[in-house]
């Protein structure tokens, strides 16, 4: 909420400058708590189908955690784990199976 309130007031000191224009003032589309926590029951639900154990994670464009779920039978390494590939798919604008196919070519390492 902070976030917005703040958005709205930069945008309207900019719309009042003379140097404010249509340019200047970036949109974007934010994921709602409501979806986010959607997202990781699906996964969950999905997974847990298939008799596989996982947590599951959902982070905002800059990589903080929106939400997060663990299957109680997962193992302790995958609620980190799952933050950390959803922060790396976030940061690189692909999904996890993009980032694989990627960095498993050599020449893309680095």
């Amino acid at each position: 909420m902070l976030v917005r309130l703040v958005s709205i007031t930069v945008a309207g000191w900019l719309a009042c400058t003379a140097q404010g224009s249509a340019q200047a003032v970036m949109q974007s589309r934010l994921l709602t708590a409501d979806a986010a926590n959607a997202m990781v029951m699906a996964a969950l639900a999905e997974c847990q189908k298939n008799s596989y154990r996982i947590s599951a994670a959902v982070v905002d464009r800059g990589g903080n955690l929106l939400a997060f779920i663990r299957d109680p039978a997962a193992g302790p390494h995958t609620a980190e784990s799952s933050r950390r590939e959803a922060f790396t798919a976030a940061t690189f604008g692909m999904t996890s199976a993009a980032f694989a196919t990627l960095t498993a070519n050599p020449a893309a390492a680095g």
